[in-house]
């Protein structure tokens, strides 16, 4: 049976192996939400029904089911609200995105784009495209991003980036054409800032098709190491990562328990809980029907 990564899981065993073994083999993950992710997951939705052409207040209704899903039942896990991230922010924001970008300057081909891409007999990489759109006579990828940062370093971090790289790659096989530009529409969250200029940047990122047969080549080999450290059931620590997060890595405390090995842990049912990432579901939910 072939096996499927998309670029959350190549990225969370990139980071970290043992990162990995919690949230994508033994798919665990910390009751409070990770309110960057639970609120990017929002921002997505709503921008998804906006370049769909949707009036805002159905987009608001998408950025609400998002989070009546991954925030709201887990509310009483939470230290404090997020000043920067929350519904009633998002709002404020994209009145303004809406007036600033009233007039694209791009013609939107696709909506959320499903890629499923065989890399071998073993295994295949899928994912989501944002946006797929035509602009300066090119097909282009444009990936939404909430961002707290404008760091000439976050930028840099594009190239090489393996989430940019697995969507142009996705985007060549599924539209059977080069695809070697991607726009990052970067929103930044901020608790106050209205000004257009300060909180949208919109980033071009590039790759070239010799990089994309090269993509290829390294997640085969990458996941073999993946694979060696399932049949060994040995996943090391890149403790690099543990505090690169602000608060550290969701897994700390795990990984440094004295009492027990990890791979017979319990993590405590007050502090996790239960929650299968699968590729394959999110093809589906975005309208995926091959067999594979």
């Amino acid at each position: 049976m072939i096996e499927v990564i998309d670029p959350t899981r190549l990225r969370d065993s990139l980071q970290c192996l043992r990162l990995y073994y919690w949230r994508h083999e033994r798919h665990i993950i910390p009751k409070a939400p990770r309110m960057p992710l639970a609120y990017g997951s929002a921002v997505h939705a709503c921008l998804a029904q906006h370049y769909l052409g949707e009036p805002a207040g159905i987009c608001l209704q998408a950025f609400e089911k998002v989070w009546e899903t991954e925030v709201i039942p887990w509310q009483n896990e939470m230290s404090e609200e997020d000043l920067k991230r929350n519904p009633v922010r998002w709002a404020e924001i994209f009145i303004v995105y809406r007036q600033h970008y009233k007039v694209e300057p791009f013609q939107v081909l696709r909506v959320e784009a499903p890629f499923f891409l065989p890399l071998s007999d073993w295994l295949a990489l899928a994912g989501i495209i944002d946006l797929l759109v035509k602009y300066l006579n090119q097909i282009m990828v444009i990936d939404h991003k909430t961002t707290s940062v404008t760091y000439p370093s976050y930028f840099a971090g594009f190239n090489p980036n393996h989430q940019f790289s697995s969507y142009l790659l996705g985007a060549t096989e599924l539209l059977e054409q080069p695809v070697t530009t991607a726009i990052a529409n970067c929103i930044v969250t901020a608790k106050s800032e209205m000004r257009p200029e300060k909180l949208f940047i919109r980033h071009p990122t590039t790759r070239s098709l010799s990089q994309h047969q090269m993509l290829k080549e390294e997640i085969l080999n990458w996941w073999e190491v993946v694979r060696e450290c399932r049949r060994r059931n040995s996943w090391p620590r890149n403790d690099d990562r543990c505090q690169r997060w602000q608060g550290g890595c969701d897994y700390h405390s795990l990984c440094t328990d004295i009492n027990t090995d990890y791979r017979r842990l319990k993590p405590s049912s007050a502090l996790f809980r239960e929650s299968v990432w699968d590729p394959i579901q999110e093809l589906r939910q975005h309208g995926f029907n091959e067999t594979i």
